[in-house]
């Protein structure tokens, strides 16, 4: 035991942590943030009854941040599935057809993707053709689900858990409904503009651009149900 926690377990969290890149784990705030602006929101066109009482709202958005939570971890598992698909077809497409055929060094372009694929040049792009031609592996690896697929699903249920649940903590708090959806609105506005500014970090963009870009997702969010709910 170290600290009264198991041994490895720092290193546990820390590959956790590491898990998602930075884009990913952006995306997962995000989406896990707009989805609780819109439930809590939601009681404003009758979603969720407000003769329920708070409860009912508390609940309701509890359920879907942890049901959200499961669904995000299971599209981080499809998704490796899909790559793992593309990859194998992608190297048999070379054994069949040749590294020189035009779809091959299309779809390394698309496998690879983003603005540093479109600095290989077509001879860089068929060297790697070449190393896969070369590799006989690829072609007949097993699809499978391996310990970091599903360590990058966990992580990606825990991003989305922590990011819904400081909008939901104003339902908790002894104040009308209208003023804890107002407050747990403004608590998600403010997380994502946190979100913009630190995740600009591994951008070029401005902090303050970032988080206000980020920010207004959420405004835009809260304006719709305002709008919908005539509140």
């Amino acid at each position: 035991m170290v600290d009264g926690r198991p041994p490895g377990f720092r290193g546990f969290l820390r590959r956790l942590a590491t898990t998602l890149d930075a884009a990913d784990s952006l995306i997962e705030s995000m989406v896990g943030l707009v989805v609780i602006i819109g439930v809590t929101s939601s009681s404003r066109i009758g979603f969720v009854d407000p003769a329920l009482g708070v409860d009912a709202v508390l609940i309701t958005a509890l359920l879907v941040a942890i049901v959200w939570a499961v669904i995000d971890g299971g599209f981080v598992l499809v998704a490796s599935l899909f790559r793992q698909g593309r990859v194998r077809k992608l190297a048999r497409l070379v054994a069949s057809a040749g590294r020189d055929d035009p779809r091959v060094t299309t779809e390394i372009r698309a496998i690879a993707d983003g603005s540093i694929a479109d600095l290989l040049t077509e001879a860089e792009l068929r060297e790697v053709a070449a190393r896969i031609a070369a590799s006989d592996a690829l072609a007949v690896r097993r699809i499978r689900l391996t310990g970091d697929d599903w360590m990058g699903a966990l992580a990606s249920a825990i991003a989305m858990l922590l990011a819904t649940l400081p909008p939901v903590l104003p339902f908790l708090l002894p104040i009308a409904q209208p003023w804890q959806v107002a407050l747990s609105n403004l608590v998600a506005v403010v997380a994502l503009f946190w979100i913009g500014w630190f995740w600009s970090r591994w951008t070029s963009y401005p902090r303050w651009l970032a988080g206000l870009a980020v920010a207004a997702v959420g405004m835009a969010m809260v304006a719709l149900t305002v709008i919908f709910g005539v509140a």
